[in-house]
């Protein structure tokens, strides 16, 4: 089985702490409408079944809550040499759990493929 995934979403991103109050915490949330394209396939290709071959879409809604810690209080020198050199304005940490409701938005009908994970990691701000 393949799943290819992919979503449209809108962020809001509260970094009123970092600009005002010089807290390194940003937390934000996502929303969006996701799609995955998926395909069921054994080693002679496409697998079919009763008539039905194993490939198709499936839509539904995605969410994120998540936060991020700005590194640049490390080394204030060493992030605006970067900002200079690289044009990265901020590095981040940052840690999202995201769910995804892929089930054709309640039928019945189509594979379901949604997830409820958790992904961390680096993030650069240009």
């Amino acid at each position: 089985l393949e799943v290819f995934p992919m979503y449209l979403a809108a962020v809001l991103r509260i970094d009123v702490l970092l600009r005002d109050f010089k807290i390194p915490i940003v937390p934000y949330a996502k929303i969006g409408i996701a799609t995955t394209l998926w395909r069921a396939y054994t080693d002679t290709g496409t697998s079919t079944f009763a008539g039905k071959t194993g490939f198709g879409a499936t839509w539904g809604e995605q969410f994120a809550l998540g936060g991020m810690l700005n590194l640049d209080w490390i080394d204030p020198r060493a992030a605006a040499s970067l900002d200079d050199a690289a044009g990265i304005n901020h590095t981040y940490l940052f840690g999202e759990w995201m769910f995804a409701n892929l089930d054709n938005f309640g039928s019945s009908s189509g594979l379901r493929v949604g997830t409820n994970t958790f992904a961390g990691g680096l993030a650069f701000e240009f």
